[in-house]
């Protein structure tokens, strides 16, 4: 998917549409998923880079480096959010997390606007350390 949009007419049978008689009625949605999901790959990826050095990965275990140099549309099975939450809501700006996990594979996690405990948590799959 390359993008999303979606625009709901007066007509719609909603409280707002009966209430105030509006001209229009937008709802919308995220219209780039893949640029927003490329977009946390790259965080992740320089985050990862940052923290155990460029030399400690192998071109070919970086699982979102092709999906961030536009190569492949796969960057969904690398970046998405889950149930859990690691940060609260006592960070001011944004907050991420490396973690290595089975295997030797690194995972961040990013969360921005950290001070709003209501957004998303997005968990990147970053690849594997030699």
């Amino acid at each position: 998917m390359n993008g999303y949009f979606m625009n709901v007419s007066r007509k719609y049978p909603g409280t707002i549409a009966q209430n105030y008689d509006p001209a229009e009625i937008a709802v919308y949605s995220l219209r780039w998923p893949e640029a927003w999901g490329r977009m946390f790959a790259k965080i992740a990826y320089a985050f990862a880079v940052q923290g155990y050095g460029l030399n400690r990965y192998k071109k070919e275990d970086v699982y979102v480096l092709d999906a961030i140099l536009g190569k492949t549309n796969d960057v969904g099975k690398w970046v998405g959010c889950g149930e859990e939450r690691v940060f609260g809501d006592e960070f001011d700006d944004q907050a991420a997390g490396l973690w290595i996990v089975e295997d030797n594979e690194v995972h961040v996690i990013i969360k921005l606007f950290a001070w709003l405990n209501s957004v998303p948590e997005y968990h990147v799959r970053v690849g594997k350390l030699t």
